[in-house]
């Protein structure tokens, strides 16, 4: 997978969720997690 569209459908899953996100993965999603947690806007820190 491209990084970049990866992660721009992951942020529009979450933005467009109501409620709460839990964020749970495994193997190359770990990554993507990891790197969505670290530049997305919607993010709890």
């Amino acid at each position: 997978p491209l990084r970049g569209d990866w992660s721009a459908r992951l942020d529009e899953v979450v933005v467009d969720t109501h409620g709460p996100v839990v964020l749970v993965a495994h193997s190359l999603g770990c990554i993507l997690a990891a790197w969505w947690a670290a530049h997305s806007q919607h993010t709890a820190k």
